[in-house]
């Protein structure tokens, strides 16, 4: 069992190449192949991780006595100690230790899409987009917020107004003035950043 510190900037390749994205993160690798995996999904709470390990291990060891299952230091549920591994699922893997390759692999990553529509006032006010969750922590200086805005603006759009300006057809529409967020890409290189747009 290893862990890794997801906040190390030596780590950081590690768990990109791993599709970390969420704190506590629990990935479970199989017979000594990274293609093999088996990736907890459930809250982020101790109670839940240790029942996921709980029944992982079960299935894996069915005919492990399990009748002892409160460890005495902290009277805790947990995985009996020490614990015997069947032997026969250890032939075949390779221990030995491979390097990781050190090119990092740059480029666009999953990310989210926001989309809808709000109610409010004919007054000045502000919108706020941030990442948050009960389940889960984010790691702030990790999160890249490069963006592009496809469309933004207050009032309904009619289906038959013209979102850009030009012809309806042009090859090379440019975005409306009406609209002037539209179709804009922002690429935020540095970290700890955030972003303001302002429309009237």
């Amino acid at each position: 069992m290893a862990s890794v510190d997801c906040t190390d900037p030596d780590a950081v390749w590690l768990c990109r190449r791993a599709h970390i994205r969420a704190f506590p993160s629990m990935l479970i690798y199989m017979y000594g192949s990274t293609s093999t995996r088996y990736i907890y999904n459930g809250p982020r709470k101790t109670e839940h991780l240790l029942q996921f390990l709980d029944l992982f291990f079960r299935r894996l060891e069915p005919d492990a006595d399990f009748a002892e299952e409160v460890n005495v230091n902290n009277n805790r549920l947990g995985l009996p100690l020490p614990v015997r591994v069947n032997e026969e699922n250890l032939e075949g893997i390779d221990f030995k230790k491979h390097r990781p390759s050190t090119t990092l692999q740059t480029g666009a990553v999953e990310g989210c899409e926001i989309s809808g529509s709000i109610s409010v006032n004919r007054v000045p006010g502000v919108l706020v987009f941030t990442a948050r969750s009960d389940d889960v922590s984010f790691n702030s200086q990790a999160i890249d917020i490069s963006h592009i805005v496809n469309h933004f603006s207050f009032g309904q759009v009619r289906r038959t107004e013209n979102l850009f300006a030009g012809a309806s057809g042009a090859a090379l529409a440019v975005p409306s003035n009406r609209y002037p967020l539209d179709q804009k890409l922002y690429t935020i290189e540095s970290e700890n950043v955030t972003v303001e747009h302002f429309l009237n």
